[in-house]
């Protein structure tokens, strides 16, 4: 379990950590009893890049244990997923499913570039994913 907060003296020798609240952009303030499951702002970029590296070079890196959120908080990364039968925060349903279509019209504004070396069929493809997913992450079945 991922603690977070401040650390005072107990007075025993012990410390005890005193839960602290984490404040988003909009104000909200999410505590750390917060049950819900989130999605990474960037959908996972970061872990996805930090493999490609690892298995490049043989080297990786930490990754950050606590990452900000698609409605805007920073909690543990134990508490997102990618997933969309995880995601249990409306507000990152409905950013996941924003970033899932812009990427599918990117993937496929992007396959039309001259001299891409993926092909318009693998392009479709990957864009296609993205909808799908998208269409999970407004509870759309498909």
């Amino acid at each position: 379990m991922v603690r977070s907060g401040r650390r005072s003296a107990a007075g025993n020798g012990r410390e005890r950590h005193e839960p602290t609240q984490a404040t988003c952009k909009r104000g909200v303030e999410m505590s750390e009893s917060d049950p819900h499951i989130h999605v990474q702002s960037d959908l996972g970029a970061d872990a996805a890049a930090r493999n490609k590296i690892a298995s490049m070079f043989g080297l990786a890196s930490d990754l950050p244990s606590v990452v900000t959120t698609g409605c805007e908080l920073r909690v543990p990364r134990a508490m997102t997923s990618p997933l969309p039968a995880r995601v249990t925060c409306l507000a990152c349903r409905e950013h996941a499913h924003r970033q899932h279509l812009r990427s599918a019209e990117q993937l496929e504004r992007l396959s039309r570039t001259p001299g891409m070396n993926v092909s318009s069929a693998q392009a479709q493809q990957a864009a296609d994913r993205h909808r799908d997913l998208a269409a999970r992450f407004s509870g759309i079945d498909t």
